[in-house]
Formats: structure tokens, sequence, C-alpha cells
């Protein structure tokens, strides 16, 4: 196979591969922005909405249904996609280039700072070009919640167009790009590096993948549960007439009025919903994309 296929294929499966784990983990993903957005600018002592993440998920199945437990699905499907043909996607390819470029010998594992570095190019390079799909995702999610939120993400798109300009899709971006380069610099780097040193004979090949991919995973998740706030509260701030947040002026101002306003702990709002969107997700991303990659081998393979 040429290396432009291979690259396409490696592309092609690392959009797929997230938009099916999407199928399962997308409730824990809908409360998790919900949480995120609980007492915003309040005081500690303000009620609460939900009593955790159970509560939250029961509330949502309770008053909105299975729609929604399963808010925005279909858009948050065509965001894994869009963005993990390029967060995933490209890792490989640009590890090996870069190795190449070096001249490091490829019979040995890549040093870490090197998956670190590529991990984190990758991450922001995707939030970057698809930071709208990720507001208007986020939109929809606060759908039944917020104010913000819009009844179609189209509508929304074409709202925002018209009453902000085109750059206002990319609100929030910084801290986007932010989020996608940190959790790409930690997951992926970290999952290799524990599959390197699996003990060998110790549990299964999936067992060891799902191990490695939910230490990973709960890494990252409190490593950027914090940007995780603060992006989902500039994607659904009100805006002024002239375009501004009516609430936050940027990434860190919305990072210090949090802090300040709900206290430092608020900045890890929702993180046991988050862990239960991203560990398992990660894991089943990881084995659907393994998956597709040996069935498009054998399929090569027969018709060779």
């Amino acid at each position: 196979m040429s290396e432009k296929r291979e690259i396409a294929v490696g592309m092609a499966c690392s959009a797929a591969g997230p938009s099916l784990a999407c199928l399962f983990t997308n409730p824990a993903d809908v409360a998790k922005t919900r949480l995120a957005m609980e007492r915003e600018l309040l005081p500690q002592s303000s009620p609460r909405t939900y009593n955790g993440l159970a509560d939250c998920l029961v509330r949502l199945w309770r008053t909105e249904g299975i729609g929604g437990l399963q808010r925005g699905l279909t858009f948050a499907m065509v965001r894994e996609g869009s963005k993990n043909s390029f967060r995933l996607g490209l890792y490989d390819p640009l590890t090996r280039h870069a190795r190449k470029v070096m001249g490091h010998d490829s019979s040995i594992p890549a040093p870490s700072w090197l998956l670190v570095a590529v991990g984190a190019t990758t991450g922001a390079v995707a939030a970057l070009i698809c930071n709208p799909l990720d507001l208007l995702k986020t939109r929809m999610q606060l759908e039944a919640s917020h104010p913000a939120g819009a009844t179609h993400p189209l509508t929304m798109a074409r709202k925002l167009w018209k009453t902000e300009g085109f750059l206002a899709l990319w609100r929030g971006c910084s801290a986007n790009m932010a989020r996608s380069s940190l959790a790409t610099s930690i997951t992926l780097p970290v999952n290799s590096k524990l599959k390197e040193r699996w003990p060998a004979g110790v549990a299964s090949k999936a067992s060891r993948d799902a191990a490695c991919a939910m230490v990973a995973a709960g890494m990252t998740t409190v490593a950027i549960n914090p940007i995780d706030v603060v992006r989902v509260r500039l994607y659904s701030q009100p805006t002024l007439p002239n375009g501004a947040g009516a609430l936050y002026r940027g990434s860190f101002h919305c990072f210090y009025q949090i802090a300040s306003t709900e206290g430092l702990l608020a900045l890890w709002k929702g993180v046991g919903a988050a862990f239960l969107r991203i560990g398992p997700h990660t894991v089943l991303t990881f084995t659907f994309i393994g998956a597709l990659r040996r069935s498009e081998r054998r399929w090569r393979a027969r018709d060779a």
C-alpha cells in the first residue's frame, strides 16, 4: 500500500471509530456539559441543579426522555469523525515523518517527548479546523437547559454568521485548541508507553489495551476538565450587540471568574461524567479503529 493510501485509510478509520463510540458515550457527554453549566457564576452556597452525575442522568431521562440523553447525537458523531480524522489519523504519519527527518532508528520505540509534541500538534490543528462543530455540539447539548441553545445546528450557524460574522463560529477557539492539544498529548503517548511496558504474558491483548486506555483516559480527564468547563462557558454565553461576550472577555477571564466566584473546585465540575464519557469512549475508539484496520488489511489481502 502506498504511503498516501495508508494515510487516507488511517484517517478514515480514525473518523469512523470515534463516531461509533459516540453511540454509547453521548449520554455521559450531555451530562458532563450540563454539569459544567451548573450554578454559573453563583457562589458555592447557592442551590444545585443536580445532585451529581447519577441525578443528572436520571433527570434527563425523566424530563427529556431518550432524546435528552442522546441530545445532538447525529451532530456529535459528525464532530467526532471530522475532528479525529485529523487528531488521531495524522498522529502516526506525523510521528513517522518526524522520526525519519531526525534520523531516529525506527526499530526502537519513539521517545516520549516526540509523542507528546506530535499529539499536541495534531490536537491543536484538529481543534482549530473543527471549532465550529464543537461550538454547535455544545449548544445542542444545552438546548433544553440553557437559553443560549439552538433548535438545529444549521440554524445556529446561520444566525451566528448573520448577526456576529463568520468568525463567531470560532468563539472559544483558544480554549478548544488548548483542551484538544493537552488531551491528545496525554492520551496517545501515555497509552503507547503503557502498552510498551506491559509485562509479557499478563492478561490478554484486549485486556491490556482496555486497561492502558482507561489509565490514559483518567489522566486526561483530570488534566483537561478545567479547560473543558471554560470552553463550555465560552461556547454557551450570551453576547452583547457588538458581538462581545456578555459574561466573559476570554479564556483567562472566564477561568478567573469561575475560580473567584464559584471556587477553584468548580473547574472540575462534571469530572465524574467526563471520565464516564472519556474512559469508555477511549477504549471503544481504539477497539473500533483496530477492528476497522484489521478488516481493511484482510480485505486487501483477499484481493491481492
